[in-house]
């Protein structure tokens, strides 16, 4: 990491908005040979992928609540940052870029990408998975999309639209997946909501 801080202290620091100061613990782990830096970044990943987002409960809430669906889709900053939602008792924390929000329906497919470098809504959605930022996810995103996503073990039916946003300095994109039939009977709905479906390498929800 730059500047000599810990993968768990970016982690931290990023999703929450303070500095965890777990760098003396992983530096313990990793002298003693009781972790790996290799290690570390799977457990990032890992944390990122299913831990509490902001971008999961956004959208948990979209789906059932009409009113504050139809306000994220006109205006997502101003929605988000008036709808009270915490993670861990911390607010949303606004950056200074449009957060445009788009739907999955039963004919079109979103996912999301930065051809320039690697924008990504991190308020929303944590840290960028390194194969995000990749050359070769940011190239055939735009030339193979349905040759990508099948990669990721998601075959788009042909009949479905393919759509990809590319997401830069000034705009950042988060898919929103498809609702369960009764989304209001489900428990937990925002820990469905994972952030492989948020950016659209993933279409269906594991219920």
């Amino acid at each position: 990491m730059a500047g000599g801080l810990s993968a768990l202290g970016v982690y931290g620091t990023l999703k929450f908005g303070f500095n965890t100061s777990l760098m003396p613990v992983e530096h313990f782990l990793t002298k003693h040979g009781l972790l790996k830096p290799d290690d570390i970044t799977r457990l990032v990943e890992h944390m990122d992928q299913t831990g509490d987002l902001f971008g999961s409960k956004i959208i948990a809430k979209a789906w059932t609540d009409p009113e504050f669906k139809s306000a994220l889709m006109k205006n997502a900053n101003k929605a988000i940052s008036e709808s009270g939602i915490t993670v861990n008792g911390i607010p949303f924390q606004p950056e200074n870029y449009e957060i445009r929000v788009v739907e999955n329906t039963e004919s079109v497919h979103h996912f999301v990408v930065c051809t320039l470098c690697s924008c990504y809504p991190i308020n929303l959605l944590g840290n960028a998975p390194e194969w995000y930022k990749s050359l070769e996810y940011r190239y055939r995103a735009i030339y193979q999309p349905r040759a990508l996503l099948e990669e990721f073990g998601l075959t788009i039916p042909q009949e479905v639209k393919v759509k990809v946003h590319d997401s830069n300095r000034d705009i950042r994109y988060i898919v929103m997946p498809q609702a369960p039939k009764k989304p209001a009977g489900v428990e937990n709905l925002d820990a469905l909501v994972t952030r492989d479906l948020m950016i659209g390498v993933r279409r269906t929800l594991d219920l």
